[in-house]
């Protein structure tokens, strides 16, 4: 009787073991298959690249200069968990393909964050974007950088990949720390941003004509500094508040929020003359410091009319 007992633990135990073994195994499966690194160890963005652009051409335009080229290559990403990332200016959406989407979890305590290790291929896609111009008293003066960005969005969030030099055409991949610095000089600032109000509700991208025969020139000095010429038949009424101040940034116009409520007064611009903002010292210090890039400034009047300066840069 004991004999059988005997046999009987001993059975126990060897199932038991293999038990234990077997999950231990597969745990150590799962942990390959869903990487559960420190939660500090997540780095949302660009994670490797090997991309290949070439066929470079730029050209000039009257109110804007165009880049068109070719592109091709692998690049991995950190993404939210089921993100999908575009290629901005790519012609051929089909042409960036997903071929590896790994999910992961990451622990911490009790906080679990979930995320994908993704990995595309771009099949040699076109990518055309245009970079727009300065112009000054209707005549160009210059564009306002000297480099295109290769950028891939995930929604609404940016990954820089790199440059292309205007000088020499030649694709630059940009490191971690360049990416974070561009990210922090651009888009720290567009919770201060709005769309402009010169944009259609139905389509942001097609802008709504300016008041005909009234004009808006930037006299110099600072940004703020400006003057209303109405050159049409009749009065022009409009707000009498501070210019409002515009920046191209990414394909549209968007509007500096002001730190200073506006002033509801209005102030009329009788035909054939003009009138000019007079700003205090003491008004333009309290205005946020504009990054660098192209502007342009906004005078909005009745039944929703607009005069708009040329542009002019900050940052040169």
């Amino acid at each position: 009787m004991e004999k059988h007992t005997d046999c009987r633990a001993h059975r126990l135990i060897v199932i038991m073991l293999v038990c234990i073994l077997s999950g231990g195994f597969l745990g150590f499966r799962l942990g390959v298959q869903h990487r559960m690194p420190d939660r500090n160890e997540i780095r949302s963005g660009i994670s490797e690249q090997d991309l290949q652009v070439h066929s470079v051409v730029w050209e000039d335009r009257p109110a804007w200069r165009e880049i068109t080229f070719s592109i091709g290559g692998r690049i991995s990403f950190i993404t939210g968990q089921n993100e999908r990332i575009t290629l901005d200016g790519l012609l051929d959406p089909d042409a960036l393909e997903e071929v590896r989407r790994e999910h992961n979890v990451s622990v911490n305590g009790k906080d679990r964050i979930y995320y994908d290790d993704v990995t595309y291929v771009i099949d040699e896609g076109t990518v055309k974007a245009v970079i727009p111009r300065v112009c000054s008293g209707n005549v160009i003066r210059d564009t306002v950088c000297s480099s295109f960005y290769v950028v891939f969005r995930e929604r609404s969030v940016d990954h820089v990949a790199g440059s292309i030099s205007l000088l020499d055409g030649v694709y630059q991949p940009w490191t971690t720390e360049e990416a974070d610095c561009f990210d922090r000089n651009m888009d720290a600032y567009l919770s201060a941003f709005t769309l402009s109000g010169t944009y259609e509700d139905t389509d942001p991208l097609r802008e709504r004509a300016s008041k005909e025969g009234v004009a808006l020139r930037k006299d110099g000095g600072n940004f703020l500094n400006c003057t209303v010429c109405n050159n049409g038949s009749d009065p022009w009424c409009y707000g009498a508040q501070l210019p409002h101040v515009e920046l191209w940034y990414k394909g549209v116009w968007i509007e500096l929020v002001c730190p200073f409520a506006d002033n509801l007064m209005t102030a009329v611009v009788e035909p054939g003359q003009s009138r000019t903002f007079d700003v205090p010292e003491e008004t333009i210090m309290q205005y946020p410091a504009l990054m660098d890039g192209i502007y342009r400034l906004v005078v909005y009047g009745e039944n929703g009319d607009f005069a708009v300066s040329d542009t002019f840069v900050v940052g040169e």
